[in-house]
């Protein structure tokens, strides 16, 4: 990372992403002239929109979407499911981070 992209990560203030309460990975996200920054809640790898998507600030990389399964549970009765699953989609760099697990927390449904 070059010490420009060190000074503008310091600058940055993250504000977090309204997403629903049964996903695992809360996003925040930034502006900067004009420019979209977005991190994982309480992570330090960085991606910044462009015009092909998002890109990896520390390494420069195209981000990846990876897939988080939650399968639907039916509330007082633990393990009970009604067999269907609602996906995350969470952002990761290839090169910096591993790719998400698939399988995430159930929701339940009241």
């Amino acid at each position: 990372m070059t010490e420009e992209n060190s000074q503008l990560i310091k600058s940055l203030e993250f504000n977090p992403i309204q997403l629903p309460d049964w996903y695992d990975v809360q996003i925040e996200q930034a502006e900067e002239d004009g420019i979209t920054y977005r991190r994982k809640k309480g992570k330090e790898i960085i991606y910044k929109q462009n015009e092909d998507g998002w890109k990896c600030v520390q390494c420069g990389s195209k981000v990846m979407a990876g897939r988080i399964a939650h399968s639907e549970w039916i509330e007082g009765m633990h393990g009970a499911g009604t067999g269907n699953v609602k996906n995350e989609e969470v952002p990761y760099c290839p090169k910096c981070e591993e790719e998400p697990e698939l399988h995430g927390r159930p929701y339940y449904m009241s």
